[in-house]
């Protein structure tokens, strides 16, 4: 059999999700393949192994091949190519988490498939555009990508290809099913189950496993845990068979996730370390927060707080890798680049358009050259149609210059509120505590001469101290780099922070948390890193100044309003003789610049309370 017919058999085998057949194809030709010169053949045999990494949830070697493949194409100057593993290679850098790198290469191949005017490509590329918002939780315009390239698919007839669109349709459905409107998820269910119909149809075992695992996620939303379990190991096992490390590791997760919830820790700890080595190497960020979040709630319900600890750090910079600016604004800029092309599309049709009008009047003209007086009307109609539309363009122009100067009007007033925000948050913490190790280094030099304080207790300190500062920088940049912060990431932040507290405090104390899950609340950046600041103000007084065993630190939802609370079980204070220090005022500043209310209350030897009530 020929290395050509070889290759097609392992390209059929693939789409039967037959991996292992697959590759042994592939590992047979590679030796024969090295001792011909074919670029058609290398390139097939680079890309086609690039799907079967792919499909296996390999991201990284998937990309790798892909690469390989492309580089061929550049060498031999073949654009069709270059265009479709560009393609392939944003994909497989979505899927690893790197979405930076995934929008540039989109862009480039996006280009190409406008120029070759390639629906195909330009519809997977789109796709895969909506698979970054995705990532980042942009669900509506994510959902406005994918239907953009279901449509171009399904318009070409291409009806295994819209099947990878329609499953993340359905995913975004589902997504906004919990978050708006509950309809939805019972729509994203049908939608799955007509993918399962056709998935088999087609002979698509990797599509048919996908859409059973996101149905059985519904069942668990629905109340049917003992279904949805049921349906995962299910999916486990012959995703198992299958080789299919991209659906066993999301089956693997989800069956640790719902054995943790039911307390079922053994079980939860054996599904959740088998999922974590294939989603570290392999994985989007949203998967990798989800392992770390419940690793960490595993090891601390174990005791193991330094993992604990450790865990949860990780989980907070894989979300946070999520709501990078700069990445934003470069997909924004990418958008924008598209809509362009469209729109200059749209008016070479209109100017082709245009031209078939004249040549048809060109014709009138010739048939009716003896009469004169029609002639004459047409010259002034065609006249008056030139004007009007001279004065339309020019109109235009003048509107599109204007958007462009209220635009970056925009862009300078958000560039000044976050440079305001800044400042303040590096003038209130990091400036102070700055100018105290300033001050520490000065007294350290002047207590060395008198004998007092030894130099290793002051040095420590000042080591504390600087990684208080580190932390409220990081803070600070947490709260720049993002446009929205909701309730969980304030409660995620917090969590952190007590974690920290709780390992350093020698058991002098214990601070604890209780804090009310899924209630859909979100702020602004500033709003989020004021409630956070106040957080962050009134335990630390707690700890300085209360002497108290416990600090508990709570969140609720109560009609209209979300309650934050502070208590501790200190020696209190009276309100009435205490002088309102700069922390307090703050706190109260703070709470004023949100239109909430923060009320202090404490009595001595019994403790104090903090409640801030923040209207939503």
């Amino acid at each position: 059999m020929s290395i050509a017919s070889e290759l097609d058999k392992a390209q059929k085998l693939i789409g039967q999700s037959k991996y292992k057949d697959a590759q042994a194809i592939y590992d047979r030709v590679q030796p024969s393949l090295e001792r011909i010169s074919s670029y058609d053949l290398t390139v097939k045999y680079y890309g086609d192994q690039g799907i079967l990494n792919f499909y296996q949830g390999d991201f990284t070697g998937a990309f790798s091949k892909f690469e390989m493949a492309y580089e061929q194409a550049v060498d031999n100057k073949h654009e069709i190519d270059q265009m479709r593993y560009l393609n392939n290679m944003g994909a497989a850098m979505t899927y690893k988490g790197d979405l930076k790198g995934s929008v540039s290469v989109q862009e480039k191949s996006i280009t190409l498939a406008k120029k070759l005017n390639d629906t195909l490509q330009l519809s997977k590329s789109l796709n895969n555009l909506g698979l970054v918002y995705d990532e980042m939780g942009e669900l509506d315009r994510a959902l406005g990508l994918y239907e953009k390239a279901i449509k171009l698919k399904l318009t070409l007839g291409l009806k295994e290809e819209a099947l990878t669109t329609r499953l993340n349709i359905a995913g975004i459905k589902l997504a906004l099913g919990k978050k708006k409107d509950s309809s939805l998820i019972q729509s994203a269910l049908y939608e799955y189950q007509q993918i399962l119909k056709d998935a088999q149809e087609l002979d698509k075992p990797k599509t048919t496993l996908q859409a059973l695992n996101n149905s059985a996620i519904i069942y668990k939303i629905q109340g049917d845990t003992a279904r949805a379990m049921s349906v995962y190991k299910d999916v486990f096992k012959k995703a198992e068979l299958l080789k299919d490390d991209e659906v066993y590791r999301v089956a693997a997760l989800n069956l640790g996730i719902n054995y943790y919830q039911k307390h079922e820790d053994d079980i939860a700890a054996k599904y959740l370390f088998i999922a974590e080595p294939i989603i570290e190497s392999n994985s989007m960020p949203t998967e990798r927060a989800k392992l770390y979040k419940y690793l960490s709630y595993l090891y601390k319900a174990q005791g193991n707080d330094d993992k604990a600890y450790s865990y949860l750090e990780s989980y907070t910079l894989a979300k946070d890798s999520l709501s990078n600016e700069l990445l934003q604004d470069k997909i924004a800029n990418f958008e924008i680049k598209y809509s362009t092309a469209e729109k200059e599309q749209e008016i070479l049709k209109q100017r082709a358009t245009l031209a078939e009008k004249a040549l048809e009047i060109q014709k009138s003209n010739q048939v009716i050259t003896l009469v004169s007086v029609g002639a004459v009307f047409i010259f002034l109609l065609g006249l008056l149609f030139y004007r009007q539309q001279k004065i339309k363009n020019a109109q235009l122009t003048k509107e599109k210059e204007l958007e462009k100067a209220m635009a970056q009007i925009e862009i300078q007033n958000k560039l000044q509120e976050q440079r305001l925000r800044i400042s303040r948050d590096l003038h209130d913490n990091i400036g102070s505590q700055l100018t105290f190790l300033i001050s520490s280094i000065d007294n350290l030099n002047y207590g060395q001469k008198l004998g007092r304080q030894t130099t290793s207790e002051k040095l420590s300190e000042l080591s504390n101290y600087t990684r208080t500062t580190i932390d409220e920088l990081r803070d600070t940049i947490w709260a720049m780099n993002k446009n929205n912060i909701s309730i969980d990431d304030i409660h995620d932040r917090t969590n952190t922070m007590v974690a920290k507290i709780n390992i350093n405090s020698q058991d002098s104390f214990l601070v604890e948390t209780q804090f009310e899950e899924n209630m859909n609340i979100t702020f602004n950046a500033i709003q989020g890193m004021h409630i956070f600041r106040i957080i962050q103000e009134s335990l630390n007084n707690a700890i300085k100044y209360a002497q108290a065993h416990l600090i508990l630190i709570k969140s609720a939802k109560e009609e209209n309003n979300l309650i934050i609370t502070i208590i501790d079980n200190g020696k209190g204070f009276d309100i009435e003789q205490q002088s309102l220090g700069n922390g307090l005022k703050n706190m109260q500043d703070r709470a004023s610049m949100m239109e909430s209310n923060l009320e202090i209350t404490s009595t001595l030897q019994e403790g104090t309370h903090v409640a801030l009530t923040i209207p939503i």
